[in-house]
């Protein structure tokens, strides 16, 4: 992009929504020599969400740094984020990222390493627990997220903790 815009004569400007669109640098001043760049090849940059044109002012720079660099600690916390969500649902058993794979199941283990259930999507978007060692369903999780609706078999005992090794 940088080169284009700073080759073509037809490129007045390069508008983008935020400055943290422009470029998404670890370091705020790579973002900010991006826009230098720009601005020295005649091109005017324009944050379409504010309003504001960048220039080669001290207020400009000032919160253009402030900017970029709110926007890479937005980015780097939200990468921690999700990776911590990602760690959580395997700790859990789920299936790490969305549903899984079709006809796939997820086999529960103990913390010893022994098969206790098997969970199964089902094509109406329902899960159904499964007995290992019986291969009785214990509990059906209904199509509606997070929505639980038990199918207690009577083998089942009520004082069982259903659906968890």
């Amino acid at each position: 992009m940088l080169s284009f815009a700073k080759s073509s004569r037809d490129v007045v400007a390069v508008v983008v929504w935020e400055r943290n669109r422009l470029a998404r640098a670890k370091d705020p001043l790579d973002a900010m020599m991006l826009e230098r760049q720009l601005l020295l090849a005649g091109k005017r940059v324009v944050c379409a969400a504010t309003g504001q044109e960048a220039d080669r002012s001290f207020l400009s720079s000032l919160v253009g740094l402030v900017e970029q660099h709110q926007s890479g600690d937005y980015v780097r916390k939200l990468s921690r984020d999700t990776i911590r969500g990602i760690v959580h649902r395997v700790e859990c058993g789920l299936w790490p990222g969305g549903p899984i794979p079709c006809e796939f199941d997820r086999l529960i283990l103990d913390s010893a390493g022994t098969p206790k259930r098997i969970v199964r999507d089902m094509p109406d978007r329902s899960q159904i627990v499964i007995d290992y060692s019986g291969g009785v369903i214990l509990e059906r999780v209904g199509g509606t997220r997070n929505r639980i609706t038990s199918c207690c078999v009577d083998s089942v005992g009520s004082g069982e903790d259903r659906g968890r090794p």
